[in-house]
């Protein structure tokens, strides 16, 4: 209850302190208290990881589309493997990102005249050149017929760390 002050001293609302007071307070302060410890059990996710995880979805959707057109082109049948020196080509910049790596073979094995193989090209490529891991998230090309994956390296929007995603993830 609010009553008012003496007029001549004070021109200010105050408190009067009685019983139904202090308990409207106390649940008052519960009601924090509860609500407060909820946001700390159940954090929520932040709106950049809502993003980040579209980026390992378009990643993996990038991926897909190149290994299915590398199968296309080469009739591949269920089973074969392709390596990212095979996908580069359907990738954005790949041709150009080739070349980098055969330059750094080149470096390394100072044989200008011998043309490198893809097992030779393999450990040049870096899957960073082509586009950026969105979570720090590690891609494995599987067969063809198989899925893609991307496994978490870190927990993101309440998904754990380790686990595998799929595009049928998203």
């Amino acid at each position: 209850m609010f009553t008012s002050g003496d007029m001549r001293t004070s021109t200010f609302w105050t408190l009067r302190w009685d019983r139904g007071c202090t308990i409207r307070i106390g649940r008052l302060l519960l009601l924090l208290l509860l609500v407060g410890a909820y946001g700390l059990l159940f954090p929520r996710s932040s709106k950049n990881e809502g993003r980040h995880l579209a980026g390992v979805a378009g990643n993996l959707l990038t991926l897909e589309g190149a290994k299915e057109r590398w199968a296309l082109e080469h009739h591949a049948t269920n089973g074969a493997l392709p390596t990212m020196v095979d996908l580069a080509p359907y990738l954005k910049d790949g041709n150009r990102i080739l070349e980098r790596a055969k330059e750094r073979w080149y470096q390394d094995h100072r044989a200008f005249g011998a043309l490198p193989t893809p097992a030779d090209l393999t450990p040049y490529l870096k899957l960073e050149e082509f586009f950026k891991p969105a979570v720090g998230e590690i891609y494995a090309i599987n067969p063809v017929g198989e899925r893609i994956t991307a496994t978490l390296t870190r927990e993101v929007a309440g998904w754990y760390a380790g686990r595998v995603l799929t595009v049928e993830s998203f």
